[in-house]
C-alpha cells in the first residue's frame, strides 16, 4: 500500500484570489516540463531519460499542487531500454490536447524523434511512431485540423528551428520543412513551442545551453511560417546574472493560461545545494507572465522562490511517501533499472542480473529529506549485495549495503565518483535482516543502519558534492534514492521517504 501525508501547509496570504507559493512547483529530478489545459485540469509531462517507466504525466487542477497520474511508457515493449545508458534514453518531451486526441512527442537517444497518442490520459498509450525530422526537443502545434511539427533540426550552418506540416498518428511529413526562427544569437537554439493568440504566432525557445546561461527567448509572427521579429523584453527568463543563487539554469519554458486570463510558463530551473551545484538537477518551476502590447515578459526577467498566483487555493507541502509492497502494482512513483528483474510478492523482491545492478528508487523528494527500508540479504555469492542507493548514474552514486566478501559477510558503505571508489565504513556482521536509512541536507548525505530490532544509529556521513550533476560529463538527470541488489536475491519489506 501507499499513503500520502501532508504534514504541514505553507502560509498563505490572500488578497482576493492572489495566493502566494512556492517554487518548485515539482520538486526532484523533473527536467524539461511540458503543459496543456483540458477545461479546468493541467497536464504536465517531463523527461525521464534512461529510467522506466518513461514520461512521468502530472495531473494539477490550480496548477501549483501536482499529483503524478500515468506514464507514456508503461510497458518495457514499447521501447528498449537496455540500449540506453547514462543520461540517455527520453527527453524533452511536448505534450498537446487536439480534438479530444492527446499526443506526446520526445526525443529517444539513438532512435530519434516519436509521437504517441492516447483518448484517456489515464491508460495505455499507442507505440511511438518515428518521425522523420531530426534535430531535438520536438513540438507539435494544432490549427484547423492540420498539425504542425518543430524541431531544432537545420539545413546549414546556422542554429534554426525548422517547421513541417506532419501526420500525428503515423509520424509522417507533409510538404516541405521550412526554417523558421534563428533565436537572438545565445546558442545551443532548443525547445521550440509555438501558439497563436490575439492573431499573432509566438515561438518559444531556450537558448544558451542547460546549464546556468539558461534562457527562454520569444519571437512572434503574423503568419506560422514566418518571418518572425524578437521580443524587446528577451532574454523573455535567465537566472544567469542572479546573485542570490536560490534558483539557477531557467529555461526550455511552456506557456499555459488558467482561462481567466491569466498567463504563467512552466520552466526548468535548479536549486544549489553545493555552492552553485544541484544534486536534484533540474526541477520544474512555475512563473507568472505577463501580456502587454502584444508581447509576453516576466517581471524581473527571471525564476523566484515565492511567486503570487491568481487562483484560489492553498500549496500543499512535505509529502510522504510510503509502500509496503502489499497493493498488486507498483506505485507510480518508482522508477527501475532492469524493471524485468523486479516482483511484489507481498514484499519488494530484487533478483540479480548478470553483470549489473537491480534497482528499484524514487526521486530524491528534496534537498532535505529522509529515506529509510528494510532489508533481508543473505548472499550465497561473493562480492553480491544489497541496500539503499543514493543514485545520480552509474559511474556516481553512494551505497549503505550489506556485502558479502571471501571472509564474511559486513555492512558496507561506499562512494563511487567515476574512476575514484572509497568504503567509508565496513563492519563485520552476522544479521540478514536490517534496517537502512539515509538523511540528506545541503551538504551531506547521513547513513544509520541497524541490525535485527536494535535502535537506529548513524555511522558516518558523505559530501552531497560528488553526487551534484555537475560532476559528471554531460549529465542531464538528478539523484534518485532507492533499494537494489547485486550478484543475489534481496527481499525489502517496506520502503518510506519523506
Amino acid at each position: 500500500m501507499v499513503f500520502y501525508k501532508y504534514k504541514s501547509k505553507l502560509s498563505t496570504k490572500q488578497k482576493g484570489y492572489v495566493m502566494i507559493y512556492k517554487n518548485p512547483i515539482i520538486k526532484g529530478f523533473n527536467p524539461d516540463p511540458s503543459i496543456c489545459r483540458v477545461d479546468n485540469d493541467y497536464y504536465l509531462v517531463t523527461s525521464s531519460f534512461e529510467y522506466f517507466p518513461g514520461i512521468p504525466i502530472y495531473h494539477s487542477s490550480d496548477l501549483i499542487n501536482w499529483t503524478m497520474l500515468s506514464h507514456c511508457i508503461s510497458n518495457p515493449q514499447q521501447l528498449n531500454y537496455k540500449i540506453f545508458g547514462n543520461s540517455s534514453g527520453i527527453w524533452a518531451p511536448t505534450i498537446r490536447y487536439n480534438n479530444g486526441h492527446f499526443y506526446v512527442t520526445a526525443t529517444v537517444d539513438k532512435l530519434g524523434n516519436m509521437i504517441m497518442h492516447t483518448d484517456d490520459i489515464k491508460g495505455e498509450w499507442s507505440d511511438p511512431v518515428f518521425v522523420k525530422m531530426g534535430g531535438i526537443d520536438p513540438s507539435i502545434y494544432f490549427e484547423d485540423n492540420h498539425a504542425y511539427y518543430c524541431t531544432n533540426e537545420n539545413t546549414g550552418n546556422k542554429e534554426a528551428i525548422t517547421l513541417c506540416e506532419i501526420n500525428p498518428n503515423t509520424g509522417k511529413l507533409i510538404g516541405e520543412k521550412v526554417e523558421i526562427w534563428y533565436g537572438v544569437g545565445g546558442g545551443w537554439l532548443e525547445a521550440p513551442h509555438i501558439y497563436k493568440i490575439n492573431g499573432w504566432y509566438y515561438i518559444f525557445t531556450a537558448e544558451g545551453g542547460t546549464l546556468h546561461n539558461h534562457m527562454v527567448t520569444v519571437g512572434r509572427s503574423k503568419t506560422l511560417f514566418g518571418n518572425y521579429e524578437k521580443c524587446p523584453f528577451n532574454p523573455l527568463l535567465t537566472n544567469r546574472n542572479d546573485t542570490s543563487k536560490s534558483i539557477q539554469c531557467t529555461g526550455h519554458a511552456d506557456l499555459i493560461d488558467d482561462k481567466n486570463g491569466n498567463w504563467y510558463i512552466v520552466h526548468l530551473g535548479t536549486r544549489p545545494c553545493n555552492n552553485t551545484k544541484s544534486n536534484l538537477g533540474r526541477e520544474t518551476f512555475l512563473t507568472p507572465v505577463q501580456y502587454k502590447n502584444d508581447w509576453f515578459y516576466v517581471d524581473g526577467g527571471k525564476a523566484k522562490i515565492v511567486n503570487e498566483i491568481n487562483i484560489n487555493a492553498e500549496q500543499e507541502n512535505n509529502r510522504v511517501f510510503y509502500a509496503d509492497f502489499t497493493n498488486s502494482e507498483f506505485e507510480k512513483e518508482w522508477l527501475f533499472l532492469n524493471y524485468e528483474q523486479v516482483l511484489k510478492e507481498g514484499r519488494l523482491v530484487l533478483k540479480p542480473t548478470e553483470n549489473d545492478i537491480t534497482f528499484a528508487a524514487i526521486r530524491q523528494p528534496d534537498i532535505q529529506c529522509s529515506v529509510k527500508t528494510v532489508c533481508n540479504f543473505a548472499p550465497q555469492n561473493n562480492d553480491a549485495e544489497a541496500g539503499l542507493m543514493i543514485y545520480l548514474q552509474s559511474d556516481f552514486n553512494y551505497r549503505i549495503c550489506k556485502k558479502r566478501y571471501i571472509d564474511g559477510d559486513y555492512i558496507v558503505i561506499q562512494k563511487y565518483a567515476e574512476d575514484f571508489f572509497q568504503i567509508i565504513y565496513k563492519a563485520k556482521t552476522q544479521s540478514s535482516t536490517f534496517k537502512f536509512q539515509i538523511n540528506a541536507d545541503k551538504e551531506y548525505y547521513y547513513f544509520y543502519y541497524s541490525e535485527d530490532n536494535e535502535p537506529i544509529q548513524e555511522i558516518c556521513k558523505a559530501s552531497t558534492h560528488f553526487l551534484c550533476v555537475e560532476m559528471p560529463s554531460r549529465c542531464f538527470t538528478g539523484t534518485i534514492i532507492g533499494v537494489y541488489t547485486i550478484g543475489d536475491m534481496a527481499e525489502f519489506s517496506y520502503f518510506e521517504a519523506n
